[in-house]
């Protein structure tokens, strides 16, 4: 071996080693410090698998409430609907107390709606935001 090939091996193996602390913080670990990472990663990842299992899980409910929600606006749509066939039949005159006993709510003025002239006045007066 020549002094050259000599001096490149020994100088390799001595920034390898400095490179190895850098990295690695030098000296390998111990038995009950590899046992203490291994554990804190293990906890770690079931942790999160608990988190994403629980993050599934309230994504799957909301969708029953959802679809509970949908099933009972078409029930009160039909009802109303049925409400709306039974007034408009017949041509009779109908009272406040026909609607308040199937569940609608009587005014309290009959003005409830009215025209707004100049939308910049009013915009501090306005119901919808």
């Amino acid at each position: 071996m020549s002094v050259l090939e000599a001096t490149i091996f020994y100088t390799r193996s001595y920034t390898q080693d400095l490179k190895d602390e850098m990295l690695f913080g030098g000296k390998a670990l111990s038995y009950s410090a590899r046992r203490v990472v291994s554990f804190c990663a293990v906890s770690g990842i079931c942790v999160l698998g608990i988190f994403y299992i629980y993050l599934v899980g309230s994504i799957v409910a909301g969708g029953f409430v959802k679809e509970e929600l949908l099933v009972q606006l078409e029930e009160l749509h039909s009802e109303v609907q049925n409400i709306e066939r039974t007034a408009l039949q017949g041509g009779r005159a109908l009272t406040t107390e026909f609607f308040v006993s199937r569940g609608y709510h009587e005014p309290r003025s009959f003005d409830a709606l009215t025209r707004s002239r100049n939308v910049a006045e009013t915009s501090q007066k306005s119901r919808f935001y």
